[in-house]
């Protein structure tokens, strides 16, 4: 864990140095750059607060609506694609059911953290929320809930050789609120991810987490889809396999496979890919973060920013089919706003009554806790205030985060 800390170090400096500079380089001496006046910073895209919140809370939405679309068929298709009439029917009632969702509840603690302690807090305070909380967990989650509980403490509780569910889904499901809080920050998004991720993951399950984070930060000032989805893969370092996977889907969307047919590929070369011990993943079963982010990537990249195409190609990818098709779907509301998704998915959510499970948070309190912190990280990541708005870094070259897998079976 110390050269884990070192490289992590590293890739902070790196970020921090100037165009032309890396960690191994001198700076100029200070007699040098005394006589002149630093440069501003460069700055980028400007967007509005209203704009801001308008594309966190589209984000929320997608979540809603993909988890709740896709409940009904969670892991009961495994190893297969679920016939197009075996997917539900999308019924604006179906919304409220992801206040009882833990795709949604088990954020909050991360979220109540950061309140408590800054948007900025160390890891640790976020591991003590987690550790606290009383609802029921599964798989990563439980095992590194367990962990913090009987003294084995963070980053240790993720790693592979105290939580052998650490390749498993679990960062990559509850991540979007940080993604959601770096707007165009990708490099700052995903290396965070890449350090929260360690309470309960470890490799390629932490790189779950850094894949969606990185997409969702890209959304805010992304041009297409295309660029959303190089974002999230160029975070991930090269030679890990979770890097290979998302690599290869992304060229055979390319060459113009149809989605149907690059599923069988994946499930031919990673289908049985899965260090997961749990009963429940037996045969077919597979809850690796790297197949069901492929999954996530087939419904963005196939769905073509249709909220409806992209809830169901990655809905019908099967496995972990109400996950994926949430994070599909959060990454494009993040992307196209609430204001632009169809009033089918908004017209009965209960934005201000019922409170998410286990949680003292309503829709909309969730919703603006998460807003005040993005507005603390932007502050705190090189933004100016404008006006009403914020002035954006200019985009940087994204930084892959720390290479990491596991060195034994």
């Amino acid at each position: 864990m110390i050269k884990q800390a070192a490289k992590t170090l590293l890739f902070l400096l790196t970020l921090s140095l100037p165009t032309g500079f890396s960690a191994a380089e001198t700076a100029p001496e200070p007699a040098e750059t005394a006589q002149t006046a630093p440069a501003p910073a460069p700055q980028g895209l400007y967007l509005s607060d209203a704009q801001l919140y308008d594309k966190l809370l589209g984000g929320w939405i997608g979540q809603m609506a993909g988890v709740t679309w896709g409940a009904p068929t969670e892991f009961r298709w495994r190893g297969t694609v679920i016939p197009a009439e075996e997917f539900p029917a999308w019924e604006p009632e179906m919304i409220n059911s992801g206040l009882r969702q833990d795709d949604l509840y088990v954020e909050i603690p991360f979220l109540d953290a950061m309140k408590e302690n800054g948007a900025m807090c160390p890891p640790e305070k976020m591991a003590e929320k987690f550790r606290d909380s009383t609802f029921g967990l599964w798989h990563a989650n439980r095992q590194g809930r367990e962990n913090l509980r009987s003294g084995i403490p963070y980053p240790e509780s993720g790693h592979y050789k105290n939580n052998r569910h650490a390749d498993d889904i679990d960062w990559q499901i509850e991540c979007d609120f940080l993604g959601q809080m770096y707007p165009g920050l990708v490099s700052e998004a995903a290396l965070r991810s890449f350090e929260v991720g360690h309470i309960m993951n470890y490799g390629d399950g932490v790189y779950g987490g850094v894949f969606i984070t990185a997409m969702h930060a890209a959304a805010y000032t992304a041009g297409s889809i295309e660029e959303i989805a190089r974002a999230g893969i160029d975070a991930v370092p090269e030679g890990t396999k979770f890097r290979t996977l998302v690599e290869e889907v992304f060229a055979d969307w390319k060459e113009g496979k149809g989605w149907e047919e690059v599923w069988q590929i994946l499930q031919d070369k990673w289908g049985e890919d899965d260090k997961c011990p749990g009963e429940d993943m037996a045969g077919p079963g597979n809850i690796d973060a790297k197949l069901n982010s492929g999954y996530v990537l087939i419904g963005l990249l196939w769905g073509g920013g249709d909220m409806d195409e992209t809830i169901i190609i990655s809905g019908r990818c099967g496995q972990d089919s109400d996950c994926n098709p949430s994070s599909a779907a959060s990454i494009l509301g993040n992307f196209t706003g609430a204001s632009a998704i169809d009033a089918k998915y908004t017209q009965k959510l209960d934005r201000d009554g019922e409170k998410f499970a286990h949680t003292n948070y309503t829709f909309d309190g969730a919703v603006k806790l998460n807003y005040d912190l993005m507005t603390e990280v932007l502050s705190k990541n090189g933004a100016v205030r404008e006006g009403d708005g914020w002035r954006l870094p200019a985009r940087k070259e994204i930084q892959p985060v720390p290479f990491e897998q596991w060195t034994e079976e």
